[in-house]
This record gives structure tokens, C-alpha cells and sequence, in this order.
């Protein structure tokens, strides 16, 4: 009993001492022992792969533009007027002589033939008494203006009525200094009133003052109506717009699409197959410019795509995706 006791004891020791050797062999072995195996529950990294998708290229950047084609089409410039519709023959129509007027035997509109009676003018005085001096029109036309009353009194020198001849209307209007080189007798004209909304007349430049005037610095100018009977009345106001120049066949693309860089007017191209555009810059010679449209008289060929919105974020060689009509370039 005694012997299996000691037994016992012993092979505890040696087992605590065989703990503590194995404990300090792990010890002085550090780290590494604890590595696990290549193979053992990893999978080694292939050389170089390390950091790939950080260091790989980046994705190139798309850029959304608008684009118009350049196209050929008549550009014509004009100048914008304003002025009162008259007649072209009128005459003001006076008294023989002084005093009350006495009756008005037409109205302001209607038709008078040569000789007619317009208005009566009583010359008496206090104390003496006279017969009805007669007015009458000197030609035939219509009655476009009345200016007086009865009662009113006038002198010889005072218009008693206008009679103008209807069939035959202008337009008396006023073109600024700056303006005076470019307008001429017989350039086309369109009129347009505030009575017939959406409509415009034909007309044309019929007469130009030889002299300016030196207080409003203009030079006056008659615009004749061409058509527009039973429409256009002498006192109507009129917005009217004189086509001064022609340039026919003009190569244009719309205003937007160019810039100034260093003195030089410049746009952009879209070139390349469908979805895959790219950006190229181009020098041009600009033209005449009317309504948006800017003539380009060389640089370009009919056709090209220009750049027409989004191009302040590009630059020459840019990747491109155009933008359908209707909506935004971002």
C-alpha cells in the first residue's frame, strides 16, 4: 500500500515536469510557432497581388453634354420700330376767315367727296351779323381727323377737319443714329397690331428724311402698308420690323456653342461613333449673329456636332455622353 502510494507521487512529478519543459519551449520560440502552416486553413497571396484594386486604373470620366448640328439657312437682320398709321395723301382743310363754329355737317370717318360741306363758321361779330361762311373738303378721301367743336372759336389758320385717302397707309416712325446706315428705301417690313394678335402686314420702307433730328438724334421714315384694306385704320399704333440685311446660305450653329479664349472665338466638337463622343476644340470664324443664331464663316462643315450645353466642364479629348432633346445636361 505504501509502495503504490509513492508510485503514484512519483508519476505526478514527472508529469508537472514535463508541462514545464514543454512550456518553456513554446516560450523561446515566439511568435512564429504560432504561425499557422502555408496550406493550414489560408491560402497564400499570389506575388504582387497585394493592394491591386487600390493601385489599379481609375474609371475615366463621362461628361453629359447637349449637342446641335451646324446647318444652312438664311439669316436676316432686322431693326424694330414703332410709330402711328396715317394716311399718305391727307389735306387739312381751313376757313375762309375767322370766327364761331357754326355747325359740323360730317363725321370722323366717314366718306367725303371734293367740294363737300364739312363745317359752317359764323363770322359775325357783336353788333353786326354775317352769313355762314362754308368749309368745304378740297379733295375726295375720308374724314380722318375732326379737331373741332361747335362753338369753338377758329381763325383762317386753324384745321377744321383732315381728309386722307384710305386706300393708301403708312407708318411714320423714327430710326435711331445708330441705325440710320442700315435702313433704306425699299427694304421689306412687317407690321404687326395689338387688334389682330398673331397676325402681321406686309410693308415696305417708302421714304427717309434727308436730315436727323438734333434733339432726339433720329431720322424719320415712312413705312408704306401693303394690303391690310378694311384691317389697318390711320391712328392705329404699329410695331414694325425693317429686314436690312440678307446673308443667304449662311453655315450657323446656335450662340451658345461658342466662347472666347485669348481673342479667339472657339467650340466644341462631338466626335466619334454613338456612345463613345469625345470632345475636340476647335477655332472658328464668327459671322453675323441674329435671334440665337451665329453665322460661322469658317472652322466648321455642315453637319458637326457643336457642344451646345455642359461644355464649361469639358476639355479637348473629354469622354462625352449627349444628352437626348427635352432634358438636362448634367
Amino acid at each position: 500500500m505504501v509502495f503504490k502510494r509513492r508510485f503514484l507521487a512519483l508519476g505526478l512529478a514527472a508529469a508537472a515536469l514535463a508541462a514545464g519543459a514543454l512550456y518553456l519551449h513554446s516560450a523561446k520560440a515566439g511568435p512564429e510557432a504560432a504561425r499557422p502552416a502555408p496550406g493550414a486553413g489560408s491560402r497564400a497571396a499570389a506575388p504582387g497581388a497585394a493592394g491591386q484594386g487600390a493601385r489599379g486604373g481609375k474609371a475615366e470620366t463621362v461628361f453629359s453634354v447637349k449637342v446641335a448640328r451646324a446647318s444652312r439657312s438664311t439669316l436676316r437682320s432686322y431693326i424694330d420700330v414703332a410709330g402711328d398709321v396715317q394716311t399718305t395723301t391727307s389735306v387739312d382743310v381751313y376757313p375762309d376767315i375767322g370766327g364761331r363754329v357754326a355747325s359740323l355737317e360730317a363725321e370722323l370717318g366717314e366718306a367725303v367727296e371734293k367740294g363737300q360741306v364739312l363745317a359752317t363758321v359764323d363770322p359775325s361779330l357783336p353788333g353786326s351779323r354775317y352769313a355762314l361762311s362754308p368749309v368745304s373738303s378740297p379733295i375726295s378721301g375720308t374724314l380722318t381727323d375732326l379737331p373741332v367743336r361747335v362753338g369753338a372759336r377758329v381763325t383762317s389758320s386753324t384745321a377744321i377737319a383732315t381728309v386722307g385717302l384710305l386706300s393708301r397707309l403708312e407708318v411714320k416712325t423714327l430710326i435711331r443714329e445708330r441705325d440710320v446706315g442700315e435702313v433704306k428705301v425699299g427694304q421689306r417690313a412687317v407690321l404687326r397690331f395689338e387688334a389682330y394678335p398673331g397676325r402681321s402686314f406686309e410693308a415696305r420702307v417708302s421714304k427717309l428724311s434727308p436730315v436727323l433730328d438734333k434733339t432726339s438724334r433720329t431720322r424719320s421714315a415712312s413705312i408704306a402698308v401693303e394690303g391690310g384694306e378694311g384691317l389697318v385704320a390711320p391712328g392705329m399704333y404699329a410695331r414694325a420690323r425693317i429686314y436690312t440685311t440678307a446673308y443667304p446660305d449662311a453655315l450657323t450653329v446656335p450662340g451658345e456653342a461658342l466662347f472666347e479664349r485669348s481673342g479667339a472665338e472657339y467650340l466644341y466638337l462631338a466626335e466619334g461613333q454613338e456612345g463613345s463622343e469625345r470632345a475636340r476644340l476647335v477655332a472658328v470664324e464668327r459671322g453675323a449673329a441674329v435671334d440665337g443664331l451665329v453665322e460661322i464663316r469658317g472652322g466648321l462643315s455642315e453637319g458637326d456636332r457643336v457642344v451646345t450645353a455642359g461644355r464649361a466642364s469639358i476639355g479637348e479629348g473629354a469622354a462625352l455622353r449627349i444628352v437626348p432633346e427635352g432634358k438636362a445636361a448634367k
